[in-house]
């Protein structure tokens, strides 16, 4: 008891002393772990946006904005539910998907992976942190896995039939519950891939298909 009384007694006196004295004590902030990484997390971030250097920047968020105007750009949607954007330069205009333009200014691919996945399944979600270079084959899995892409039933139609993509020399590459979601999670034309199955064309967009008949 004896000890805690003398040192509120010294609390007490270092207080007043710095009252009189003209300096204040400042106070203790005390700052936990999850407060440092929401303060990381909200921190924004921008970048040129590759190939519009100097002219149209990307934050970490998936904002994007020219760099004499203060207004962010806003996204259209895709007919798949994907942000996208149109960059014009010298009366030229291209679209790029909202997650590309992120992935591609801050996300390294050291492994040269074609896709992007939303690891929350959120396709609006274009934060870095919801992003992750994958391949075919890993994409075709989270979409099941998040439940982006359902396996489609009916063998009677063909759009259900599982097809099979393949390079040029015969090796799968991946597999797909159907043609619509061959073409949805490729982005190829549908038309082309529906010829290579059906025998009328030889290869479309680089590659070989068909349909896997040992699949039901």
């Amino acid at each position: 008891m004896n000890s805690i009384k003398i040192l509120c007694i010294f609390t007490l006196w270092f207080t007043l002393s710095g009252v009189v004295m003209g300096f204040t004590i400042p106070p203790t902030i005390l700052i936990n772990n999850s407060e440092i990484k929401n303060s990381k997390m909200n921190t924004i971030i921008l970048k040129d946006v590759v190939g519009y250097d100097g002219i149209y920047s990307v934050n970490n968020k998936g904002d994007v904005k020219r760099f004499n105007s203060k207004k962010q750009l806003t996204p259209k949607t895709d007919k798949y539910g994907y942000y996208y954007f149109g960059l014009s330069v010298n009366a030229e205009c291209k679209t790029f998907k909202a997650h590309r333009l992120v992935a591609i200014a801050f996300i390294p691919n050291p492994e040269n992976k074609p896709q992007i996945n939303h690891k929350n399944g959120i396709k609006t979600d274009n934060r870095v942190e919801n992003l992750e270079w994958c391949t075919n084959s890993e994409n075709l899995k989270h979409a099941y896995k998040t439940g982006l892409a359902k396996q489609l039933k009916g063998a009677d139609n063909y759009r259900s039939k599982p097809v099979i993509q393949m390079d040029l020399d015969g090796n799968i590459i991946n597999e797909f519950g159907g043609i619509k979601e061959a073409t949805r999670l490729t982005g190829y034309n549908r038309t082309g891939i529906t010829r290579a199955c059906d025998g009328t064309q030889y290869q479309s967009q680089g590659y070989k298909w068909k349909f896997n008949t040992l699949t039901k």
